[in-house]
């Protein structure tokens, strides 16, 4: 058989897993191309890789100097936004989609994408596991990432433009997605409840959060030297919070009953953080039977954690998790027997506090009050944040309906 014919019945190099990285790869002419993690997107792009292989004679396309990978792309995005965003959730909820995606794009070349294969990972993420919004956010992400390296000349102006031609996900067509409740205000009693399952400096945290409207990162790392209390309300203007680098200041102020709380906090901490988790760790010693010996060795760490000089707001939200289910175990303990849904604290989380605030100020004082109180630019963003006066509604129900 001549050698010709031996090339024309030689075998398609097939597409293989890799289990140390857990993605795909397809070896041609002795180089691997690595096609990502997700099963269904790699067969897509091997079959590409294939076709683009056999049009060339069996060899690899000749390379262009300026041809960079999806991949690259993702890692050179990355390095900007954490040089240039603060560290704060949104940054570290970026860097997790960056990652996302490039897992499913792998090495595709960043100057072959287009809308189609936006919407391919759009309709990956729709698994049942996120909502809409958080999809939507997440494509839009996409478009972010190419646009950026559009700017910074390493692709086409052209692929950003047409990627922004794919609209996000509408309500009622969107299978995969869920559609969230909006969150509600907490109830007091419902925070009353937990209190006592909260160390101390969570807990007086929680009681300023509720008497002052404010985002949980913006006082995790107040100190006393930070607030002013030159008047009869207390002012704090954090540096960093959601909309500093828009050129925004944000000014949080502190009436008698978050003072009270303040004062307190700020007997024991005049130098350093108000609430550092430090308190919580002398609390929960203070309250040990048995305390350790002065001579008797530290015992081994199970974990590299190391206890922060201030807490973070996922922190936070995870001790309250916590007293909210050690709240429900104490009820069982006292009633003696499993508790039915009506009896348990539900379950809230600390943003829940500055709706409950909003909701408050907007009932009191008006729409227009609410918003200056929560810092927002528009009133319609205070909307979203304040639950509607329905016993008003209902007085006028009862008179005229």
């Amino acid at each position: 058989m001549s050698v010709k014919s031996k090339r024309a019945i030689q075998k398609v190099p097939a597409l293989r897993f890799h289990k140390g990285t857990g993605h795909y790869r397809v070896t041609l002419n002795g180089r691997d191309i690595w096609l990502g993690s997700d099963p269904k997107a790699a067969q897509v792009r091997y079959q590409a890789e294939i076709a683009r292989w056999l049009s060339h004679g069996r060899q690899p396309a000749p390379p262009s100097p300026r041809l960079i990978t999806v991949m690259e792309l993702v890692d050179k995005y990355t390095a900007h936004i954490v040089g240039y965003l603060p560290d704060n959730t949104h940054r570290s909820t970026l860097l997790t989609w960056c990652g996302r995606f490039a897992d499913f794009a792998g090495g595709m070349p960043a100057a072959e994408y287009g809308p189609l294969a936006l919407q391919q990972y759009r309709a990956a993420l729709c698994d049942g596991t996120l909502s809409r919004r958080t999809v939507n956010r997440m494509a839009q992400s996409v478009t972010a990432i190419f646009a950026w390296g559009a700017s910074m000349e390493l692709i086409p102006g052209s692929i950003p433009e047409a990627l922004r031609c794919v609209k996000g996900l509408r309500r009622g067509h969107a299978p995969g997605t869920t559609e969230p409740e909006p969150v509600r205000p907490v109830e007091w009693e419902t925070v009353t409840a937990t209190l006592p399952h909260l160390p101390r400096p969570v807990r007086e945290l929680v009681l300023v959060l509720w008497h002052c409207g404010a985002r949980v990162g913006e006082l995790v790392a107040v100190k006393a030297a930070d607030i002013d209390r030159s008047g009869p309300v207390w002012t704090y203007a954090p540096k960093h919070h959601k909309t500093a680098m828009q050129g925004k200041t944000r000014v949080i102020c502190f009436g008698p009953e978050a003072q009270k709380v303040l004062r307190e906090a700020m007997l024991r901490h005049r130098d350093g953080y108000l609430f550092p988790p430090a308190d919580a760790m002398k609390e929960w010693s203070e309250g040990c039977r048995v305390h350790r010996r002065p001579n008797q060795p530290p015992n081994p760490k199970k974990t590299d954690r190391v206890v922060g000089e201030h807490y973070s707001a996922a922190s936070i939200g995870r001790a309250v998790t916590r007293a909210i289910e050690q709240a429900n175990k104490a009820r069982e303990v006292e009633l003696g027997r499993p508790l039915e849904d009506g009896e348990k604290v539900p379950h809230w989380h600390p943003h829940m506090l500055r709706h409950a605030y909003a909701t408050r100020a907007r009932q009191h004082f008006g729409l227009e009050a609410a918003r200056a109180a929560l810092g927002h630019s528009d009133a319609g963003i205070t909307q979203i944040y304040a639950e509607a006066d329905k016993a008003l509604a209902a007085t006028v129900a009862a008179k005229i309906g």
